[in-house]
């Protein structure tokens, strides 16, 4: 650890909202005793990383990866980029009813929130340019959320933002509830999100991880056992 990380990580209760020197040494200290981790984030189809978008979230993932092996059993024959998607989309009503036959046909679910996250999603996407796994990662590895993904698609926050941009590639934490929980019951309290996720990318460089490696073993630590994703 750094002889800087006292200035780095003031009390909780600072303006700043990040760990304390002591808190952060609870968490380094509970962080290098995680098994090693077993699987990989990482997704190479684009089109995958956009569905997952608005699936992988508070869903079990047998739901998600049925959900996910449907759309591509079912549907990869014929939607190849982005703009095939859209043009699928864009047969079904944009309301409750043809949101739930679209998510039906496209996953096999009736989760047509999500459907309707998905329309927003590719519409977003497509005004920006991010249309392949090139331009998704060249988006990614600058995006923020408060400036490239905060309000533009409802339901869809920062740990979504996170989990997109890590598919992608980029070296960072995603904080969802296994995450936040892990470092809540180390340290006792959750601290902010930008905390958490400045705190894990700092444990991992002084343990020897990369951010990704260091959320996948908290991850399946919190799901069960090493490789339990």
């Amino acid at each position: 650890m750094e002889g800087s990380m006292q200035s780095c990580y003031p009390t909780p209760s600072s303006a700043q909202a990040v760990l304390s020197q002591t808190d952060y040494e609870k968490l380094l200290a509970r962080c290098q005793t995680l098994p090693p981790h077993q699987g990989d984030y990482a997704v190479q189809s684009f089109l995958s990383n956009v569905i997952l978008t608005v699936l992988d979230y508070q869903l079990h993932n047998t739901i998600v990866n049925k959900a996910h092996e449907r759309f591509v059993r079912a549907h990869g024959d014929y939607i190849h980029d982005i703009h095939q998607l859209a043009a699928f989309l864009d047969r079904y009503p944009n309301d409750k009813q043809g949101n739930t036959d679209a998510a039906v046909t496209l996953w096999g679910y009736k989760h047509w929130t999500r459907l309707e996250q998905l329309r927003g999603l590719v519409a977003q996407f497509i005004s920006i340019g991010v249309v392949d796994a090139d331009s998704l990662k060249q988006w990614a590895t600058s995006a923020t959320f408060k400036d490239d993904f905060k309000g533009k698609i409802k339901g869809l926050g920062p740990a979504v933002f996170q989990w997109l941009i890590m598919r992608a590639g980029v070296e960072t934490i995603k904080p969802d509830v296994h995450i936040i929980n892990f470092v809540s019951s180390t340290i006792g309290y959750s601290p902010s999100f930008d905390a958490t996720i400045s705190a894990l990318i700092s444990v991992a460089r002084d343990i020897g991880k990369t951010p990704r490696e260091l959320d996948l073993a908290i991850w399946e630590l919190q799901r069960g056992a090493p490789g339990q994703i």
